[in-house]
This record gives C-alpha cells, sequence and structure tokens, in this order.
C-alpha cells in the first residue's frame, strides 16, 4: 500500500490524522509519514483485517450482487496479505563484509 492509498483508505472511513493516529497506536507525525511515503507492513495488515471485519459485519444484509461483488474485493484482499506475507519473508541481501542488510 502506498501513503496515497492509505489516504484514500483513512477518508473513506472518515477518519482524520489524529484519529487514525489514535487508532494504530501512532503519534499524529507518524501517520502524516506513513500518508507521505509508505506505511509499515503492519499497518497495511492492520488495514486489510479492518477492511475484512467491516465486510464481515455488513454481509447478511446484502443483496446477492452486492454479496459477488464484495466476494471479489475479499479474494483482493486475500491476494494483498499472501503478497504482503511473502514481501515480509524475502531474505535480506548480504553485504560484502557477509552481514545481513536490511537496507
Amino acid at each position: 500500500m502506498t501513503g496515497f492509498e492509505l489516504r484514500l483508505w483513512r477518508r473513506g472511513q472518515g477518519w482524520t490524522q489524529q484519529l487514525a493516529a489514535d487508532a494504530f497506536g501512532v503519534s499524529t507525525r507518524t501517520w502524516i509519514r506513513y500518508e507521505q511515503n509508505s506505511p509499515p507492513r503492519m499497518v497495511d495488515l492492520a488495514i486489510l483485517a479492518l477492511s475484512l471485519l467491516e465486510l464481515k459485519s455488513s454481509i447478511s444484509t446484502m443483496t446477492e450482487q452486492a454479496k459477488n461483488t464484495q466476494l471479489q474485493r475479499v479474494n483482493h484482499l486475500v491476494s494483498e496479505v499472501v503478497r504482503i506475507g511473502q514481501v515480509a519473508n524475502e531474505p535480506t541481501s548480504t553485504s560484502k563484509s557477509g552481514q545481513a542488510s536490511s537496507f
């Protein structure tokens, strides 16, 4: 997720930067940095989890067409979780000194 996507998500929730920072347990300044750059993977995963919980709570009132649309959304969210997990498990590169570096 990019910082721009994070900002769109926050605005879609109707949250201020302060409210988002409080919800994620970070300072407002840190949240602003996330939106200007890229948030850490843990923030990505937390947002995906919140999106799935939101979907779960609303599915009983949906039409069949809406359920199908949301199923596509879930498939996308799950693929994002898998992608983030794969990135998190990539080995770090080693420097010329033989020590691992994490960029």
